[in-house]
């Protein structure tokens, strides 16, 4: 039964790759991908040929108004150009059919040009996709390391706990001997109650902090696991080598970002857009291919028609249309060529923010550390003195307190180091090239 209430392994390989597959943001990043390349396969049809088929019906007498459009398709089979509404039309009781393909021939690269476009646009969405990936995985590193570092507070707490009962029992004897006042025993009493409730309160930031990994990974629960405690550098598993100056962490940022890499296709999208909009002031060649056939009548003689045609269109004046998109694409350029630098200098800015909070960290830990060894060795001195009625209890209760707050103050500064170091990592490009690699 004991077995049955292990919690189950959980690496932060392990985690990170369960948030990759089922996080509700990567899924929604996915969909936007899917949508922006079914864009990019419609610009693709506009260099395809279309082929249509089409199929009518009259019926009335001769010389009777009719609704157009009719579009008479034994001629030649053509798309139906008539006017819509009441028209003359000698031919009654006739049906028939028409296929019908259109080739664009030549656009001065209308169609090419969008194309790219869409294709750009397409890879900065995936680009996004991937920042949205990064994001999601360092957020599950710091989740894992907050469960760790509560989990490591709880057990400072339930240590405290049983050094408060320690000292109970120690002041209780003394009480009891006479050599001490009974105040004495109250007062550890009432110490030890209160290490009793800062220890549930430890273990409810266990419970809290597993509920934060949860949702890291996609799906808010309360499910425990037991979680490796020797999570490596950077709280991650990138393997990447630490830049050795700030200068480099930049440099390995603006190569890796994938921020960065999406700033610079909506660059060349809006180039080529502005490429393609231009295109629509030159002429346009169109290829058309028809084949229809009719029921027999006495107005039409041949029953089995067929053309090719070639239709030019020449824009001759559009109102200034064409020429307010082109003037429109291009102060849309220029807001892209602004985002490119503004994404390069927040993503400088978040590197610079990111290394010198390492150093800090890294400076905090040693602190915490020297703050331990005095704590420690303060209350084996005051603990020895009480036993000895050479001390009152309220100094072993300061150095028991001291001694706690100096070791949660040295957890969490290591924690806080190797989430800095973790984000140090997201911020470089890192931890989003490492998972490149993985899923390659």
């Amino acid at each position: 039964m004991a077995a049955q209430d292990t919690p189950r392994t959980l690496t932060l390989e392990q985690a990170m790759q369960a948030a990759l597959k089922q996080h509700p943001s990567l899924q929604r990043t996915d969909a936007l991908v899917g949508a922006a390349a079914a864009r990019a396969r419609q610009a693709r049809a506009g260099m395809l040929p279309t082929v249509t088929l089409q199929g009518t019906a009259t019926d009335g007498p001769l010389g009777a108004p009719a609704f157009g459009p009719l579009g008479n398709p034994a001629n030649f089979g053509a798309p139906p150009l008539s006017v819509q509404g009441l028209a003359g039309d000698p031919v009654k009781k006739q049906f028939g059919g028409g296929l019908n393909v259109t080739q664009t021939l030549l656009d001065f690269g209308r169609a090419q040009h969008l194309f790219a476009a869409r294709k750009d646009l397409q890879q900065s969405v995936e680009q996004d996709a991937e920042t949205q990936k990064a994001m999601v995985l360092v957020s599950v590193q710091t989740a894992y390391l907050d469960v760790l570092r509560a989990q490591q507070l709880a057990a400072i707490q339930q240590e405290n706990v049983q050094q408060r009962a320690t000292t109970v029992k120690q002041a209780s004897v003394l009480v009891e001997a006479q050599l001490k006042a009974g105040v004495d025993l109250l007062i550890a009493q009432a110490n030890a109650a209160e290490a009793n409730v800062g220890m549930a309160a430890a273990q409810n930031d266990v419970r809290y902090s597993f509920a934060a990994l949860n949702n890291a990974m996609g799906a808010t629960t309360m499910t425990a696991y037991q979680l490796d405690p020797d999570v490596g550098m950077a709280g991650g598993q990138t393997g990447a080598k630490p830049a050795a100056t700030v200068d480099d962490a930049m440099a390995r940022a603006l190569n890796q970002r994938p921020e960065l890499k999406s700033a610079r296709l909506l660059l060349q999208a809006a180039d080529q857009t502005i490429r393609g909009v231009r295109s629509e002031l030159m002429p346009r060649f169109d290829a058309i291919a028809s084949l229809g056939a009719v029921n027999p009548s006495g107005v039409i003689q041949n029953s089995k028609n067929y053309a090719v045609g070639l239709a030019v269109s020449i824009p001759l004046y559009t109102g200034g249309l064409v020429e307010n998109r082109i003037a429109e694409e291009k102060q849309k350029r220029e807001a892209a060529l602004a985002l490119e630098r503004e994404t390069v200098e927040a993503v400088k800015l978040q590197v610079a923010r990111a290394w010198l909070n390492v150093q800090t960290r890294e400076a905090q830990v040693k602190s915490a550390q020297e703050q331990v060894t005095a704590a420690s060795g303060s209350l084996q001195l005051a603990s020895e003195r009480y036993r000895l009625q050479l001390n009152s209890l309220v100094e072993l209760t300061d150095a028991e307190a001291a001694a706690i707050r100096a070791r949660g103050v040295l957890a969490n500064a290591q924690y806080d180091l190797l989430q800095a170091r973790a984000l140090l990592s997201w911020a470089t490009g890192d931890t989003y090239a490492h998972y490149t690699r993985v899923r390659k």
